[in-house]
């Protein structure tokens, strides 16, 4: 059985299941559906090549399936990857960076503006390292870049959710996990992975700014974004404790180690709830909280695996680093490879010059 057929507009083969041609934007399904010829009647249109699962276990199930196997691009999609963002009045376009920035100094006041001022090298190096990691996963949306306004209000959401994230993790996850494993260090993930994420859920829900949020290469970026404000705000957090703990040279080392080596992993596992969030939202046009909670499995399993690792034999958190870049790439050039057959690659991505 053949797996392409003809674009009825442009002629030119594409998947069989596309609903849209990607090299001209013709709406095929929607074509083939009017029609009433003889394969029509008997089952030509093609069915969906990957609908979205319902319920939380079976959403799990898949989400592990498409992030650890090779999966086929998402052919069958809703309109919504081809929404655009309204045009605005200034003050309210430049609203996010404004939140943004109230969220990040109201993090510092809170924490201590002071060690900023008595280690400002370190802290700019924990920020421009991430920020570095960030860019490269930023330009890897080549046909739609996300607006940098939304960009910055993930990252600085990341920043901002260390505050309940250390309350939290202090006085309740960690004590529990103590009793409970014998490793502290376990409440991370049930606690940072739902706080980073949920300002990209907040953006993706959005009535206005969810429009912005079309597929999964959106929610990686959105969420990498938010994940590596949390990993710079950890990175000079534990060079603080280590500086006040072992000496200065003992914090650099460290905050050298996190930031280089390990520096991206709080990036992949935000970014792949985020991901999961854009697969739901190109299927389905739409995110409920049940995606959000299929999301946020593989990043709390990740996380929790990081974390065990570090605690128990740290040198197998190089391997897992390595494994971490391999799904970064996997998940990437997947959703790239999404946007193509879409028709982003001529010119249908939904771009604003805004």
């Amino acid at each position: 059985m053949s797996e392409t057929i003809n674009c009825p507009s442009c002629k030119r083969l594409v998947p069989k299941g596309s609903q849209f041609c990607p090299y001209c934007g013709f709406n095929i399904l929607g074509y083939l559906s009017q029609q009433t010829s003889y394969q029509y009647r008997r089952g030509a249109v093609p069915t969906p090549a990957s609908p979205h699962p319902r319920g939380i276990l079976s959403g799990i199930i898949e989400n592990f399936r498409m992030i650890f196997t090779p999966r086929p691009p998402l052919y069958n999609i809703t309109s919504v990857v081809y929404d655009r963002l309204p045009p605005a009045p200034y003050a309210e376009s430049k609203k996010l960076v404004a939140i943004g920035v109230g969220l990040t100094l109201f993090f510092y006041l809170i924490s201590g503006i002071t060690d900023i001022l008595r280690f400002t090298l370190p802290f700019l190096i924990a920020y421009v390292i991430a920020g570095l990691y960030l860019y490269w996963i930023y330009r890897s949306d080549k046909f739609e870049p996300e607006p940098l306004r939304f960009v910055f209000f993930a990252f600085a959401w990341g920043i901002f959710s260390g505050l309940p994230a250390g309350i939290l993790n202090s006085f309740i996850g960690m004590p529990i996990f103590k009793q409970l494993t014998g490793i502290p260090a376990l409440s991370g993930p049930f606690v940072e992975e739902p706080l980073k994420i949920l300002g990209v859920y907040w953006l993706a829900k959005h009535t206005r700014y969810g429009r912005e949020f079309n597929g999964p290469m959106d929610g990686f970026v959105y969420g990498f974004a938010a994940g590596m404000g949390f990993e710079a705000m950890e990175n000079f957090s534990y060079f603080l404790s280590t500086v006040s703990e072992g000496g200065v040279a003992a914090g650099w080392g460290l905050l050298f180690l996190r930031s280089i080596a390990f520096g991206f992993g709080h990036g992949v596992f935000t970014g792949l709830a985020g991901w999961w969030l854009g697969v739901a939202k190109a299927r389905k046009g739409f995110i409920s909280g049940e995606d959000l909670s299929v999301g946020l499995a593989p990043s709390i399993t990740l996380h929790a695996a990081w974390n065990i690792f570090a605690s128990i034999f740290p040198i197998l958190n190089f391997i897992l680093a390595f494994g971490l870049l391999l799904i970064t790439k996997k998940v990437v050039s997947e959703a790239i490879r999404d946007e193509i057959y879409w028709g982003y690659a001529m010119g249908y991505a939904p771009t604003e010059k805004y």
